[in-house]
């Protein structure tokens, strides 16, 4: 078997949680902790999680491909702010989930306190422009107005959801990452992305444990940030040097 079968032979040991009770969890504002690690990894992890968890399940699949596509200004605005690490800064996108073919364009706001809000109103397909109900959406929700916001990179991944048998907490496992700007595509085959939200950080969730045990470190990072990095060659990234050395040792690793 290849790494895709041993990660989806472990997913079918989980019981499975449905969409409707997922939800109930949604925690639009909360704490992020993010992990980053080789998918060779990913069996024996989702092995050790097992007990502790349920996965999404929506008709046969446990795994589902998500498109998110991701506005800024001519400038990179919202980018710029992140690299000069501004606190209070926003993420401006649209997000397909192919599987159940429903869409949302979305705001996530990071607080300066660390916080992650995400407000969000649906939609029927991905818009390469902002308009309608989308205009009052950003200009009600950010400080910025909607006419200078442009597409400027599409991301594809595959996304795993765990919810928690005992607490208020999902935790979500991106693998299969591919980005493109419109002109250039890049992408990270061998990375997982892994995230665990919660309302208020709790360490003595099992994830912290088994990750420690296995040697796996938090890491923040953006997938919209990296993927501009990756795509353009001359926007600055001197501040995410670090970050992508990191993810270059771990994708290079085996």
């Amino acid at each position: 078997m290849n790494v895709i079968d041993d990660i989806q032979h472990e997913l079918e040991q989980y019981n499975t949680v449905s969409l409707d009770d997922l939800l109930q969890i949604e925690l639009l504002n909360r704490k992020d902790t993010k992990f980053i690690f080789h998918i060779n990894k990913l069996p024996g992890l989702l092995n050790e999680l097992q007990p502790y968890y349920d996965v999404l399940r929506i008709d046969d699949y446990r795994m589902f491909n998500y498109e998110s596509m991701y506005f800024d200004t001519k400038e990179y605005k919202l980018y710029h702010e992140h690299h000069k690490g501004k606190l209070n800064r926003y993420k401006v996108r649209y997000r397909r989930y192919i599987e159940t073919d429903t869409c949302f364009f979305e705001i996530k706001f990071k607080s300066n306190t660390g916080r992650t809000i995400k407000k969000r109103i649906q939609d029927l397909f991905i818009n390469t422009t902002i308009e309608g109900q989308g205009i009052e959406f950003i200009e009600q929700n950010t400080p910025y107005l909607a006419k200078n916001f442009e597409p400027k990179l599409l991301v594809f991944y595959k996304r795993i959801t765990l919810a928690s048998i005992e607490r208020q907490e999902r935790f979500t496992i991106d693998i299969g990452l591919d980005f493109f700007n419109f002109e250039q595509q890049a992408g990270w085959q061998e990375l997982v992305i892994a995230e665990v939200k919660q309302d208020r950080i709790a360490l003595a969730s099992p994830v912290f444990r088994v990750f420690k045990d296995n040697k796996i470190r938090k890491m923040r990072m953006s997938k919209y940030c990296v993927g501009i990095v990756e795509t353009d060659t001359k926007v600055k990234y001197n501040r995410f040097k670090p970050k992508l050395l990191t993810i270059n040792k771990i994708v290079n690793a085996n």
